[in-house]
């Protein structure tokens, strides 16, 4: 028999006992759907992971796996054959095909033929890879297979980057290549940051780390203690979309916005972004998210405190303990391990509890004293004092816990700006234009993204919160647009969390508030606890796009990207003299684009060039969504998009609609930035239409 004929053997004969594997779910599925009505039932959550298992079979039962490896432990003659795809499956206890998660499958991606071995979470295994195999299956059929040594450049990677947008999120575990494997395996308990150029599959590696961490460590962490921090809500959604393929679901996915909305409690509203900003502005955003801004609040609350405790402690006018007494209480719990103000305001009441029991006997003779006084004024008040002197006599909880002190983060924000200017250590010249803009965003309660760090620190100062202490490893995308103040806050929060990093700084489009060095980020923030890893080989796109996409990289002074050898059409440039004639070559694009691709985008400097190209597309007929960040995408395939929203999402075919040197200038770095990201949007092909002059950076 030929290899060809046993693989197509063992194929058919896999396919026909997960068919059978279906079967029997199913209907021990409708044994259990009789039982179970209500979440309280027992069986609940059983009969959801059934359901769970046999959408994934279903799945994957034309597609059981997409590759074998035979390894010779060296403890073993026995060569051992893994089958090794999406899912794993286990039928009548023999393993039909290993989960590319198994630590087992790392021989897969890592290594060559030969001596070698793999980690699990607690051992190593060492032996001899005799054979590694990859498959090319369609419709339950086998197609062809071939030997490889490295899932490098081969056949199965090459097919898999031809293919249009939608296929190659399905179809990626059986391509992750070494350096995006070795992340993808890296352990929980391991900090790192990934700088990747456009392409090189971050937010790809980043889902699939997920997904590995999410089954090899299934036993001592729950789907909950894990969190996604992304850039918007649009590709949260977009990500979303594709963690169900891979067999995880993580329920804690937020932007840092609604990261800060949740931690606070509070119904607060954030700004909309700006397509143009004043050199001012920008100042005052890089400002407000520099950690030197945090050590401003800091004096701020060392008056703060000073001046909290205003009022004695009173049993009617009687005077229990002075405010002097308390408020020396108050400062002497400063050293509390966990000293958030309402921690040390609780500690300073158990101080005056203690102090009213030490002092009783003398202040009920007081108190006695004041009452006969009070009842000489008035007889008719004795019931009252009567009450109050019992409450002084067993209850004195009761008249300590009627101190209150009252904390809102937005007030004492409001309370800090107001007196700005007696804090500005570090001479900032742009004071007043700064508590101008934010008293406005406070009394709107409607703030812009780097007053979200700022409120953040406010509540964690104030309050003792539990919020997101049970997460224990957070994936954070795109991460270049978050500032220093914003990762402070957020490892402060999650401090019981491990972190896994991706950014690539040449996409830094909030450069004015974002973060500007791995290396800063490391030192400054995580003590240089975090490993940084760089991804410089693109994946993505063709090299006729990315070698104009280098061009801009290179002016910004951060090199070339390593290209994979795909090959496809030359970006198409082409000069228009009118808007009338820009919306027909649009039109000639998306018609040509239709025949041969399914995700298509017109992208856009600003919303508001977007919006307009969107209104004439639509004025001649084409059916075209303009794309808000609240939209899902996954099924829409013709959709004009501004520059901010593309960042993070891939398309078949893109149209960017004006690169004039008068739209993205090659002397500002922001435009290049920006540029460099809508270039890198597309797969396979690019027209770049421009006004009058192109962009001095790509002639």
């Amino acid at each position: 028999m030929s290899i060809f004929e046993y693989e197509k053997e063992k194929l058919e004969s896999v396919i026909s006992k997960v068919k059978k594997l279906i079967i029997y779910e199913n209907k021990f599925l409708e044994k259990l759907e009789f039982n179970v009505r209500h979440s309280d039932n027992p069986m609940y959550d059983l009969y959801y992971k059934k359901l769970f298992k046999i959408k994934r079979l279903n799945n994957s039962k034309d597609n059981p796996y997409f590759s074998r490896i035979d390894f010779k432990n060296e403890d073993s003659n026995e060569i051992k054959s893994y089958y090794i795809g999406k899912t794993g499956v286990m039928y009548e206890n023999e393993l039909l095909v290993t989960d590319w998660r198994a630590p087992i499958s790392s021989l897969y991606y890592d290594s060559k033929i030969g001596k070698c071995s793999y980690k699990s979470i607690d051992s190593e295994y060492s032996g001899e890879l005799k054979l590694k195999r990859q498959f090319e299956i369609e419709d339950g059929k086998l197609i062809n297979y071939v030997d490889v040594d490295l899932v490098t450049n081969d056949v199965l990677l090459q097919k898999y980057l031809n293919s249009n947008n939608d296929a190659r999120l399905k179809s990626i575990v059986s391509t992750i290549q070494q350096e995006q494997n070795e992340v993808i395996r890296e352990e929980i308990n391991h900090n790192i940051i990934i700088q990747g150029v456009a392409g090189s599959g971050k937010t790809t590696v980043a889902l699939h780390r997920l997904a590995f961490l999410a089954y090899n460590y299934i036993k001592t962490i729950k789907e909950d203690d894990y969190l996604v921090i992304g850039p918007n809500p649009l590709f949260l959604k977009y990500i979303k979309n594709v963690l169900p393929e891979l067999d995880v679901n993580v329920n804690n996915q937020f932007t840092i916005f609604e990261f800060t909305k949740k931690y606070l409690g509070k119904n607060i509203k954030l700004n909309k972004e700006l397509d143009e900003i004043s050199i001012n502005k920008q100042k005052i955003e890089d400002f407000k998210g520099n950690i030197k801004f945090k050590k401003m609040i800091d004096i701020f609350f060392e008056d703060y405190c000073n001046n909290l405790i205003t009022n004695d402690l009173k049993i009617d006018n009687f005077v229990l303990i002075k405010k002097e007494n308390i408020n020396k209480m108050f400062m002497s719990t400063n050293n509390e391990i966990n000293k958030s103000l309402e921690n040390r305001i609780n500690k300073t009441k158990e101080k005056m509890f203690n102090y009213i029991e030490k002092n009783k006997e003398n202040l009920i003779i007081d108190f006695n004293n004041y009452i006969i006084d009070k009842l000489k004024e008035n007889g008719s008040l004795k019931d009252k004092y009567i009450t109050l002197n019992n409450d002084l006599l067993k209850k004195p909880k009761k008249i300590i816990n009627n101190y209150k002190i009252k904390f809102d983060t937005i007030n004492i924000y409001k309370l800090f700006i107001n007196n700005i200017h007696k804090y500005n250590i570090y001479n900032f010249n742009n004071l007043d234009l700064l508590k101008e803009e934010t008293l406005e965003n406070i009394n709107k309660k409607s703030f812009d993204y780097t007053d979200l760090p700022i409120l953040l620190y406010i509540e964690n100062y104030i309050t003792n919160k539990k919020l997101f202490s049970n997460i224990r490893h957070t994936v954070i995308d795109e991460a270049q647009d978050i500032n220093l103040f914003g990762f402070y806050m957020i490892k402060k929060i999650l401090k019981n969390s491990t972190f896994s990093i991706f950014g690539d700084l040449t996409q830094s489009i909030y450069e004015y508030r974002s973060i500007k060095s791995w290396n800063t980020l490391n030192n400054l923030i995580f003590n240089n606890k975090f490993k940084i890893i760089n991804f410089n080989k693109s994946y993505r796109t063709t090299i006729q796009i990315m070698n104009v996409a280098n061009k801009v990289s290179e002016k910004l002074g951060l090199g070339k990207s390593e290209l994979v050898i795909r090959n496809n059409e030359e970006v198409n440039f082409k000069k228009v003299v009118s808007e009338n004639e820009k919306i027909d070559y649009i039109i000639q694009m998306i018609n040509h684009y239709k025949t041969k691709y399914k995700k298509i985008a017109i992208i856009s400097k600003t919303k508001k060039m977007s919006i307009k190209i969107n209104k004439e597309l639509i004025k001649r007929g084409i059916n075209i969504i303009e794309v808000d960040e609240k939209d899902d995408i996954e099924n829409i395939d013709l959709i004009t998009i501004s520059n901010k929203l593309a960042k993070g999402l891939e398309f078949d075919a893109v149209i960017i609609s004006d690169v004039s040197e008068d739209t993205y200038s090659s002397d500002n770095s922001l435009d290049l930035k920006q540029l460099y990201v809508a270039i890198t949007r597309s797969l396979h092909e690019l027209t770049i239409i421009y006004n009058n002059e192109l962009t001095n950076v790509l002639l």
